[in-house]
């Protein structure tokens, strides 16, 4: 978020406008397909030892919910990353780095489910700014 904010503090003394936008995915490390994440890793060129550690990290993998003495059955989750994990943000990025190849003419700038995207004009050019 400094990096925005610099950015957009900048280029207002420059006497530019900034259009922001602010993404934050629901449930995001939930949606995360393990299938589609593993091709990912080995387009990054991860070797085949690394996606089998991964892989391991994530498949077969329960939950169980408790309150006090009760505890709800077991249940196999099928997708997702683990969330309050080091490596969850990082595979999330992974699996959504390329989105960042997409965005044209903004700036984008992403941590974990949190993106901003985000485009600094000058007043005259507002129309093609918000188009």
């Amino acid at each position: 978020m400094l990096n925005v904010l610099d950015d957009i503090i900048s280029q207002g003394n420059d006497g530019f406008c900034t259009v922001l936008i602010l993404l934050d995915l629901s449930k995001a490390f939930d949606t995360v397909d393990h299938s589609l994440l593993t091709a990912k890793l080995h387009y990054y060129g991860f070797d085949d030892n690394s996606v089998s550690f991964f892989n391991s990290y994530l498949v077969n993998r329960e939950q169980i919910v408790g309150v006090d003495d009760l505890y709800s059955n077991r249940v196999t989750i099928s997708s997702g990353v683990p969330q309050g994990s080091v490596l969850g943000p990082l595979l999330f990025l992974i699996y959504t780095s390329d989105m960042f190849n997409v965005v044209s003419f903004c700036n984008v700038m992403g941590f974990a489910d949190d993106t901003q995207i985000y485009h600094s004009f000058k007043y005259d050019d507002i129309n093609d700014a918000l188009t």
